[in-house]
């Protein structure tokens, strides 16, 4: 009898029993990409925001609807100096996205860093909008 109990716990151990590897709670779920849809309410669009995106970009003549500013950044190089040719948005390169770039603070940008003023057309991002668009761009920039 105590050597089947320890042919057991030989086996168990074997197999991986009592591993942490393979515990319910090591076991990660699958991370959703986030989508632009997400990206457009919380930073672009945010409601609780002083005015973000909407005020500058909308004076300057962007439209600022879901799909016009999603097909104005992905994949669309700046048309106005000193950025100009520099791509918005690079899927999958947030280090290349000229627009992460002008968010960062602290990172060099050409241009002036966003939101524009310093705060004078609205408050500057906070870390969780900047890492959503981060991640936005990260997973492949999604519609």
């Amino acid at each position: 009898m105590k050597s089947a109990l320890l042919i057991s716990i030989a086996l168990a151990v074997a197999c991986g029993e009592g591993s942490d590897s393979t515990s319910p709670s090591a076991i990660s779920a699958p991370v959703t990409p986030v989508v632009f849809g997400e990206v457009y309410a919380g930073v672009f669009r945010d409601r609780d925001a002083a005015v973000y995106c909407t005020g500058c970009h909308a004076f300057l003549g962007a439209e600022l609807s879901e799909s016009e500013l999603y097909d104005q950044l992905v994949d669309v190089p700046a048309d106005r100096a000193p950025c100009a040719g520099k791509v918005r948005v690079v899927p999958g390169d947030p280090e290349a996205s000229l627009l992460l770039v002008k968010l960062v603070p602290g990172t060099p940008a050409c241009g002036e860093r966003m939101p524009a003023g310093g705060g004078l057309f609205g408050d500057p991002l906070t870390t969780a909008q900047i890492e959503l668009v981060r991640r936005w761009i990260s997973d492949g920039a999604l519609r």
